[in-house]
């Protein structure tokens, strides 16, 4: 189940959402400003002995132009899924936008 929340951390970074897989795990979906790039960063968090949620090492940043490449995907992803086949072939690169 997903959850949307916006929420600014530490540094200016913004939460934009989260997707709970398991009790105490949840993929967080972040922005994060470095420089004048904004980088988003998806990211696995679990709770700690103490309750308390923290960052896992598994995740990824992904620059603008790799946010488009995903973007591109997923609209694939939601086309194959309900039975529309997508606009490009399977497995065909997608061009840096």
């Amino acid at each position: 189940m997903a959850k949307s929340r916006a929420a600014s951390a530490a540094g200016g970074d913004v939460l934009v959402g989260a997707v709970v897989r398991q009790r105490k795990e949840e993929i967080r979906a972040t922005i994060r400003t470095v420089g004048t790039t904004r980088w988003l960063d998806l990211r696995i968090f679990f709770e700690d002995e103490t309750g308390t949620m923290r960052p896992s090492q598994r995740g990824l940043s992904l620059s603008p132009s790799e946010w488009s490449q995903l973007k591109e995907i997923l609209q694939r992803l939601k086309s194959e899924r309900d039975g529309r086949p997508s606009v490009s072939a399977p497995g065909q690169p997608i061009a840096n936008q």
